[in-house]
């Protein structure tokens, strides 16, 4: 199952963004690599991450398929690895701190 407008409207809307205002510096430790988040336009950081996802998936030759051919899984997995890059380079996503603060306030 190929995933929802919803699921592509996510990262478009929630973590794209995100990367694009706060302004970080992304740092990869394989390969040694960063950039400014932004300095760069969105579409390239979205074409960029793809590329540097290993995991990532591909067409036969090697070119990072459409974010419209993945299915949930391969999403969420590409999702995962960006906010892991972020959390490694000092951004904590504003979703995942409101998600802190709700599971918090549950255990109080």
């Amino acid at each position: 199952m190929l995933i929802s407008k919803q699921f592509q409207g996510f990262i478009f809307a929630a973590v794209l963004p995100e990367l694009k205002k706060q302004g970080v510096v992304l740092k990869f430790d394989n390969p040694k690599f960063q950039f400014r988040t932004s300095s760069v336009k969105k579409e390239s950081i979205r074409n960029l991450l793809k590329y540097l996802d290993f995991g990532y998936p591909r067409n036969d030759t090697g070119e990072p398929l459409s974010y419209t051919k993945l299915d949930s899984k391969q999403m969420s997995d590409h999702v995962a690895w960006i906010e892991l890059i972020a959390s490694n380079s000092g951004l904590e996503f504003g979703y995942i701190a409101k998600e802190w603060e709700r599971l918090m306030a549950k255990c109080h």
